[in-house]
């Protein structure tokens, strides 16, 4: 078990989006930039040259320069079915879906982080209509600073706050504080996943992009606390308990976890994917529940310019599709993955969609969307949504699991 050490106090205002550009033109000391040099061996372990060569290869060209090729030509389009309003201010991030019942009414609505406005949106997720807000900046109960992941679980909403180092759970409909954690932990906390893993005991994971007090990438024996794993009991009868279980992340190989913001569990497999979207190893790596990398990595030569947001359409046990965001300014890509094999399916992009931070794919059905709908950010100032059916339809792609 790893003990925690208590959040630093030179990083609050310090948002490493904004150093992306810096850092695409940096050289990272220690940082490993995933080549021919770095493949895998067939047992799926990382070969004695990228171990050596850890500390002394250079980052990888800009976006632009990558790679020379963009597989954008192979990319089917998919009509958005709506668009929310616009709101530069917000500085949208992440989404969440949920659906219950309001005032006695059954909705579905779909949650949105404003780190600007320190505000949580609430959408109509049939329609993109913006419902209400919630939240304002502050340090107490139902407030934030700088919101960032979000995601939903039973009626429970959990956030997570950078700039207050902090997860926030909230009950839906009403959006009442149930409780905080890891504000004794967390430093730059930006992304989460979780799942029950018995009724009313939760298992968190956040990533916790901390940077130097230079607002530089950590060099590589300082990232070994790149995600935060906790275990929450949440008894309607009783106050919510906290444990502290690990803290994790390579230190060298291609498992390292340079810039890190989504993840996704998948815990009928026992994997984590973790989007790596420094320019030194654009891909999804594969950590294990326990937090061990398991030495896979998912995408890898298919992200030409940020890997971000996961989503996951679940097929039975073991069966289903992976879909990861390829974060192009113009328009995002997203690419598509076998939930098992992790094999490359294809790529899809909307009309419009561009920029894309978060993303949420839900497989219930409502409104119009008989089989579900995956939900994107769009450029940072709204959010759209994609009919599942049309997704499959176009990609060849099993509509009805």
């Amino acid at each position: 078990m790893t003990t925690f050490e208590p959040a630093g106090s030179g990083m609050r205002k310090f948002d490493m989006k904004c150093m992306h550009a810096v850092l695409t033109s940096l050289s990272l000391a220690g940082l490993l930039l995933v080549s021919g040099a770095c493949s895998l061996s067939p047992q799926g372990e990382p070969d004695e040259a990228t171990t050596a060569e850890a500390n002394t290869v250079e980052p990888a060209p800009t976006d632009e320069a990558a790679s020379g090729v963009d597989d954008r030509e192979g990319a089917v389009v998919v009509a958005e079915s709506w668009q929310s309003p616009f709101q530069r201010e917000d500085n949208v991030d992440s989404v969440a879906f949920w659906q219950g019942e309001s005032e006695g009414q059954e909705v579905a609505w779909i949650l949105a982080t404003g780190k600007d406005s320190h505000d949580l949106l609430v959408y109509d997720a049939t329609s993109g209509e913006l419902v209400r807000r919630v939240g304002g900046e502050g340090e107490g109960a139902g407030e934030f600073q700088r919101p960032n992941g979000v995601m939903v679980l039973g009626d429970r909403a959990w956030v997570v706050e950078r700039d207050n180092h902090r997860v926030q759970v909230l009950s839906l409909p009403g959006f009442d504080n149930v409780t905080f954690l890891g504000a004794d932990s967390l430093r730059q906390p930006y992304g989460l996943t979780l799942f029950e893993r018995a009724p009313g005991t939760v298992e968190l994971y956040v990533t916790d992009s901390y940077m130097t007090q230079d607002k530089e990438v950590p060099s590589p024996e300082q990232l070994d606390e790149r995600v935060k794993h906790f275990t929450v009991s949440l008894a309607a009868d009783g106050a919510p308990e906290v444990m502290a279980q690990r803290a994790f992340g390579a230190t060298s190989g291609i498992g390292m976890l340079a810039q890190v913001e989504s993840l996704l569990a998948d815990p009928a497999a026992q994997r984590l994917l973790i989007a790596d979207e420094h320019e030194s190893g654009m891909t999804l790596k594969v950590y294990t529940l326990e937090g061990e990398f398991t030495g896979e990595q998912v995408g890898e030569g298919h992200f030409f310019h940020e890997a971000e947001g996961v989503a996951l359409r679940s097929c039975g046990e073991t069966e289903g599709y992976w879909i990861a965001t390829d974060q192009a300014r113009d328009r995002s890509l997203f690419r598509v993955f076998d939930r098992a094999s992790y094999e490359y399916l294809g790529t899809f992009q909307g009309e419009l969609t561009a920029n894309t931070d978060g993303v949420i794919h839900t497989s219930e059905a409502f409104g119009e969307f008989p089989q579900g709908a995956f939900f994107t950010v769009h450029d940072d100032r709204g959010v759209t949504a994609f009919d599942w059916q049309q997704i499959a339809s176009a990609m060849g792609l099993s509509g009805d699991c």
